[in-house]
């Protein structure tokens, strides 16, 4: 949330200024977009939302229709969507800052306002060393829609 906060916003805020920008995408530095989708794919699911995920650590939907997700690899949001996040968190007492999607997540399932819509899974990310594990560097497991689905798919 800090990152958010004091570079994130602020600077999306600042194109806005600057241009004639009304909707931004942000990617984390590891997202990948799944096979066969570009950033005109991504605009026009997107299209609509204040502010909308499309890039996940992680999404799946079970048999019920619950949806399983995790990560905040790509969000597009609108410059009024910013303007009220930027509110949200300038009236938030720090030791309330928490990781940025389980935040963001938190805020969903409690219908809160500002909104952000879980948006198709477009993108995911790359495998990477994790340096924050207790003991050891650790490999953490990358993961992209259509990859997984068409790997199992055809058997391999």
């Amino acid at each position: 949330m800090t990152v958010w906060c004091t570079t994130v916003l602020p600077a999306l805020l600042h194109l806005a200024k600057k241009g004639t920008a009304q909707i931004f995408y942000v990617f984390e530095d590891t997202a990948l977009l799944a096979p066969n989708v570009g950033y005109k794919h991504v605009s026009e699911k997107t299209c609509g939302v204040k502010a909308g995920l499309f890039g996940y650590g992680y999404h799946t939907v079970d048999e019920h229709g619950k949806v399983t997700h995790f990560g905040t690899k790509g969000i597009c949001a609108t410059v009024e969507w910013c303007h009220q996040m930027m509110a949200v968190l300038r009236n938030t007492h720090f030791n309330d800052f928490k990781h940025w999607d389980m935040w963001l997540s938190a805020r969903r399932r409690a219908k809160q306002e500002p909104a952000i819509a879980l948006c198709a899974p477009l993108a995911g990310y790359y495998p990477r060393i994790s340096l924050t594990a207790r003991y050891d560097a650790t490999y953490g497991g990358g993961w992209v829609p259509g990859i997984v689905d068409r790997d199992s798919a055809s058997g391999q």
